[in-house]
């Protein structure tokens, strides 16, 4: 167990220490049951989009040894939601018993992605949650992405305010989950009411006027 001063809550939930996994490297929650018992806070898993996509093609991976860095070219490659939906509901359903494979203290967060050729990118956010949703205890809307055709037009104004205003409906239809670790809300979600919390991933890259944009839309 994690030393309690280790400890700290955020979104109403109790993160036994603050060392997390990002998404990006458990894409498929193929090791969520390892991770976790490895003592992480929190494991992100995903991108997971909707359809099974194999991604960019490959070489997509490129290491520039000279300046010590790495080019990230994927895509957003997934097994698809109901793929991943199976291993996230088997281990949500053992952490929710007290006896998980791994690690029954570690927040699970999902992030969600696009289909490459989806043309109606808010429907396939929809999916995600709808399918996944359940099994989080805290959601990520990526539209971050450079390697997916239209992503990042999802954080202009308008475009961000229709999202998330589907988003946060198909949020609030899903089932209020059993105790969260740590939930500040007895049986409850992370937030007052049931709610999972909702985050946003942005590119790292926007100017000042879009951040603002973005700001006053969430």
């Amino acid at each position: 167990l994690d030393p309690p001063e280790l400890g700290t809550t955020v979104w109403g939930l109790r993160f036994s220490n603050p060392v997390g996994l990002a998404a990006g490297y458990d894409k498929h929650a193929e090791s969520l049951p390892g991770l976790a018992a490895m003592g992480f806070g929190f494991v992100e898993i995903g991108s997971v989009t909707p359809e099974p996509q194999d991604g960019n093609p490959k070489p997509r991976v490129f290491r520039l040894k000279e300046d010590n860095a790495v080019i990230n070219r994927y895509g957003f490659n997934s097994q698809g939601v109901e793929a991943v939906g199976l291993r996230t509901e088997a281990w949500r359903a053992a952490r929710d018993m007290g006896s998980p494979p791994g690690g029954h203290t570690t927040v699970l967060g999902i992030n969600l992605g696009k289909n490459k050729l989806t043309e109606d990118a808010a429907a396939d956010y929809e999916k995600g949650m709808a399918r996944l949703g359940r099994d989080a205890d805290y959601i990520v809307i990526n539209v971050s992405s450079p390697n997916t055709p239209g992503l990042r037009a999802l954080q202009g104004r308008k475009e961000l305010e229709a999202l998330l205003r589907r988003m946060i409906t198909a949020r609030n239809v899903l089932p209020v989950p059993r105790k969260m670790p740590g939930s500040l809300h007895g049986h409850e979600g992370g937030l007052p009411g049931g709610q999972r919390p909702l985050l946003l991933k942005i590119a790292p890259d926007l100017v000042d006027a879009d951040l603002k944009d973005i700001a006053a839309v969430v």
